[in-house]
């Protein structure tokens, strides 16, 4: 079977979807798959569903595929739903989360959209969801009823698969603390800084780095304010491989996500977990979105309620730096996890099977 992907996000994209996608992409059969990255900037109203139709068109000429996915649903959906009625060539429609919320705004600001949304996702073949809880957000906003759905979980890059050199958490004179995210509200960077002033008295040698674009200018305010200016550092973009040495020179991950609702914004799962576990490092994420998919609390880390107080937070680091030999444990229990169950080889297994038992089931009902 031929796949065809259809997305806004691929690499050298930076971002969580970006690295899904290029992960999935290249563990399919490399005669198997093709991808079609479109950006939105590609044109302006309808006429940039004509032109991404007249792609998929081309590429089809060129690549007589069998499937088509499509990573963004609404804007790349339309298109895709045209060229199926018109060639017969089914389609799966992919969610993360935040492209969940900000559909169930649109329509409720437009009404009037809802009849074609619900026709669209109505001939789809299948969905394919990053996470337990995106699967239950599309349940509460589009009409699955029984259309074949799939969980399937994002996962780490070769690269990180297998390390021998990982992390050795608490075995240097300083403790660091990890955040590796988009300077966002909802990662919740600003928490963790103000936690840092309510541990910087008892924990001296305590530091924070974090890794990710965008403007700090806030961050690094609210950190002079807090009297922690110099135990926070702002890295912003890095390489992969210098994000390698970050993830070894660290002794915890933490990422306490919020639910942004008026930006729409929520951690659909949380791959950054992940490369954490890869690295062995104890995690601390929030009760929000998929992450507790992502960090199972009690063994591969800690998670706050979704509700935190800045002092929920400190409580929490504070336990797991006292309590270091549980810390690495959970360490070493999300390294397991990750290396069995959270490769892009089994992924791509899952997706193809998927896809196939969808298909076989049709019997013309996708059309």
């Amino acid at each position: 079977m031929r796949y065809l992907l259809v997305t806004r996000d691929f690499p050298p994209k930076p971002g969580g979807m970006s690295a899904y996608y290029g992960g999935l992409a290249s563990h399919l059969p490399k005669d198997g798959i093709a991808v079609l990255s479109f950006g939105m900037e590609q044109g302006g109203g309808v006429g940039r569903y004509r032109i991404l139709y007249e792609r998929i068109k081309e590429v089809h000429r060129q690549y007589p595929f069998d499937v088509v996915l499509c990573g963004n649903f609404s804007v790349l959906s339309y298109p895709i739903f045209v060229f199926h009625k018109l060639f017969g060539i089914p389609y799966f429609l992919f969610f993360h989360g935040n492209d969940v919320l900000m559909l169930r705004r649109r329509l409720k600001l437009n009404p009037a959209k809802r009849p074609l949304v619900y026709f669209v996702f109505g001939r789809a073949a299948g969905v394919v969801t990053n996470s337990h809880f995106t699967l239950k957000l599309v349940e509460e906003v589009l009409p699955l009823r029984s259309k074949p759905a799939l969980v399937l979980h994002p996962a780490v890059p070769d690269e990180f698969l297998g390390l021998e050199d990982t992390a050795e958490p608490f075995s240097k004179g300083t403790t660091t603390l990890l955040t590796v995210a988009r300077l966002a509200w909802r990662k919740g960077i600003h928490m963790v800084i103000r936690a840092l002033g309510l541990l910087a008295r008892d924990f001296p040698n305590l530091r924070y780095e974090v890794v990710g674009g965008g403007d700090g200018g806030g961050l690094r305010d609210l950190a002079r304010r807090t009297g922690v200016e110099g135990k926070v550092v702002l890295r912003g973009f890095v390489d992969r491989r210098e994000l390698t040495e970050v993830y070894r020179s660290s002794d915890m991950f933490v990422m306490p996500s919020l639910y942004d609702r008026d930006g729409c914004e929520v951690e659909g799962f949380g791959i950054a977990f992940l490369e954490a576990g890869a690295f062995a490092l104890p995690v601390l994420g929030s009760r929000t979105g998929g992450i507790p998919e992502a960090v199972l609390d009690g063994r591969t880390g800690m998670l706050v309620p979704s509700n935190f107080s800045e002092e929920d937070l400190a409580e929490v680091l504070r336990w797991m730096m006292t309590h270091r030999e549980e810390s690495v444990e959970m360490g070493r229990r999300g390294y397991e996890r990750v290396n069995s169950d959270f490769t892009y080889a089994r992924r791509a297994a899952q997706l193809i099977s998927f896809t196939e038992g969808c298909l076989r089931g049709c019997r013309g009902s996708c059309s």
